[in-house]
């Protein structure tokens, strides 16, 4: 948690029973105002957004983290936690 009492989203894979890894979705607010399954709830204030469009977002960073970690699995990327952790962003373009 941040001083200003907001924690980011982060997405967490675990790629080995022993291994994770969290990446960070450069989005952040309290964590009382987060439901399961990777939604934020209707009642968030508006100084954090309008919680429709975070949730898209949300669920775009999501698709991308798992389409960086598919690509990693098909190039036989050895160390694939350090390869996604080290090459996902938020604004990232596969191709």
């Amino acid at each position: 948690m941040q001083s200003d009492g907001t924690s980011p989203v982060c997405f967490q894979h675990c790629y080995k029973a022993e291994h994770k890894i969290f990446l960070n979705m450069q989005i952040k607010f309290r964590p009382n105002l987060r439901q399961e399954k990777r939604c934020i709830k209707e009642n968030l204030p508006r100084d954090y957004g309008n919680h429709e469009k975070l949730n898209d977002e949300i669920d775009c960073q999501y698709k991308l983290a798992c389409d960086l970690i598919k690509f990693a699995k098909q190039q036989g990327i050895a160390e694939m936690g350090i390869y996604v952790k080290e090459n996902f962003s938020p604004s990232l373009k596969l191709h």
